[in-house]
């Protein structure tokens, strides 16, 4: 059978990677009405995770509810950057199946691409990823849900933050 191979974009596309500068922002304060103040982390963006002590996930993490390193989440998306300091150790680095300049199945002309290089050119997968694993209370960037698992990085999207089904289906299939 023959289908279209349609492209799809990833939310956002407009976003790039953050600097990693070093100085510290803010702090999350506990709000004075709660009946338990939450811990608060020393990540330099952790006061702008309003999220995360609303639903109680700082105790939840001193309590053990961090993940565990035996859990592999897969994130499909445009890449992770296994550089970035605050997923350092997180990631296990899978394929790129969208080159930034597409080719064969997974754009136009010439063979299809795939490699062993997921890094991140555009900086959704590396969003992702932090919210997901980023390393909390590390005077870094933010604290992700479960920083205790691991992320298996695959890339399908290219650096302009879209990628073909057909590249979205291979990455599916390999993880």
């Amino acid at each position: 059978s023959v289908e279209l191979n349609p492209r799809y974009r990833a939310l956002g596309t407009t976003a790039r990677p953050l600097s990693y500068g070093s100085g510290l922002r803010s702090f999350n304060t506990p709000v004075a009405d709660q009946p338990q103040a939450q811990p608060v982390l020393n990540d330099m963006l952790f006061s702008q995770q309003w999220a995360l002590p609303k639903i109680g996930l700082p105790t939840a993490w001193e309590q053990g509810g961090q993940g565990s390193k035996n859990i592999l989440i897969a994130i499909i998306d445009s890449g992770v950057d296994y550089n970035h300091p605050d997923l350092k150790g997180q990631i296990v680095n899978g394929k790129d199946f969208m080159a930034d300049v597409p080719s064969g199945p997974n754009g136009d002309s010439s063979s299809d691409n795939i490699d062993d290089d997921p890094l991140d050119q555009m900086g959704h997968g590396t969003h992702v990823a932090g919210v997901i694993a980023a390393l909390p209370n590390n005077q870094t960037g933010v604290a992700g849900i479960a920083p205790g698992v691991k992320v298996l990085n695959i890339k399908a999207l290219n650096g302009d933050g879209w990628g073909s089904a057909f590249a979205i289906a291979q990455g599916i299939t390999y993880a």
